[in-house]
């Protein structure tokens, strides 16, 4: 357990879902340790692979990595910059958060342990990654599709729901929950003035 170091837990287990490696007791679980992050419940340890398999995979992709290493480090990210050194464009792996909505890092930095606590994917080739044109979009058609049904939408109601920006209860409209924390949601005014920055909100239109 990472919060009172008991070794090895018994009972249930909590994972962190967004942390590499976090585990809390049922304990320290129902004393609100490692608040805002996701946890897992894991009842039987065969559930989940072994610390020694996840290593043995790494270092399976870190020996893949090195045969590749002089055609990976020539790759180009363009319009894509290091948010922590400013880099742009990164050039060769690329390392973005899979946390939040537009976080990179460029090898150095990601090497140098910034951006602590969240999962970052690498990537290789530029061409592996939507462009974020498309995702523009995509969103304009999810804004289009949400406009037409805007008042049917506005309609709806989330009983026993509150927003935990202004407080509002209960939310109507669209409902904006947050795909990190436990229990956090928005309205969708608090949404649009910017609230709860850097996680991502999974919009709710109807209850």
């Amino acid at each position: 357990c990472d919060a009172c170091d008991k070794q090895p837990i018994e009972g249930n287990r909590y994972k962190c879902v967004v942390c590499d490696d976090y585990d809390l007791c049922g304990s320290c679980k129902a004393d609100g340790h490692h608040p805002g992050h996701n946890m897992r419940r894991i009842a039987k340890p065969e559930n989940v692979f072994s610390k020694r398999l996840f290593n043995r995979i790494h270092k399976m992709q870190e020996s893949e990595s090195n045969k590749n290493n002089s055609s990976q480090e020539s790759e180009t990210h363009p319009g894509v910059a290091c948010d922590a050194c400013g880099k742009q464009p990164i050039e060769g792996h690329r390392y973005k958060c899979v946390v939040c909505d537009d976080y990179d890092l460029c090898g150095s930095c990601k090497a140098d342990g910034h951006h602590p606590g969240h999962n970052m994917r690498r990537i290789a080739k530029p061409e592996n990654v939507f462009s974020q044109r498309l995702f523009n979009r995509i969103h304009k058609m999810q804004e289009s599709e949400s406009n037409k049904n805007n008042s049917s939408q506005e309609s709806e109601t989330h009983l026993g729901v509150a927003c935990d920006a202004c407080g509002k209860q209960p939310i109507e409209g669209h409902r904006y929950k947050c795909v990190v924390c436990d229990d956090y949601d928005l309205c969708g005014s608090c949404k649009a003035d910017g609230h709860h920055p850097g996680h991502n909100m999974r919009r709710i239109a109807k209850p």
